[in-house]
């Protein structure tokens, strides 16, 4: 495992020749989201980005290289002199458009107070080598007193103040 901004070769003389450009080292790039966590000291904290997909992130200063961070779906990246673990929730941004378009939700809090329903926020599945099934997006906890307003705050506690439920 290498570093980002690590030079890990050189461009081919054959592009270099078919494409008539100079000589240039080819070096390693990185994810946008652990890229933005560089800003942090993120030792004894967690980074929470999201747009697109949703992502926890912790630096550490050597990988989780471990079987259980694996089955978890965690990955482990290194950047400069640290490592990071990250775990996310893929198609967040896309999960509150879906409500938006499909189910006409306006997604908008007025007030906030805690709501005892778990939304599960695996649209497009969660494949995991922990569990043998494909686990799928859910609501949990609706019972006779459960209202739209809190499937809409489920739905915020799930994707953007939670950390991934596994």
């Amino acid at each position: 495992m290498k570093p980002t901004g690590s030079i890990i070769g050189k461009i081919d003389i054959s592009i270099k020749n078919k494409f008539s450009l100079n000589t240039f080292p080819i070096i390693l790039g990185g994810h946008d989201h652990p890229i933005g966590s560089l800003i942090y000291n993120l030792q004894n904290s967690i980074f929470d980005s999201w747009g697109t997909a949703e992502t926890f992130i912790l630096h550490t200063e050597k990988p989780l290289l471990k079987e259980a961070v694996r089955e978890l779906g965690f990955s482990v990246g290194c950047i400069k002199n640290f490592y990071y673990l990250i775990a996310g929730i893929h198609f967040s941004g896309e999960i509150l458009k879906w409500l938006k378009d499909n189910m006409k939700w306006k997604l908008i809090i007025e007030e906030y107070t805690p709501t005892n329903v778990l939304f599960f926020p695996f649209l497009l599945g969660k494949d995991s080598r922990k569990y043998k099934e494909n686990i799928k997006a859910i609501f949990y906890g609706i019972d006779l007193n459960t209202h739209i307003k809190d499937l809409i705050k489920a739905v915020w506690e799930g994707v953007f103040m939670k950390v991934d439920i596994y």
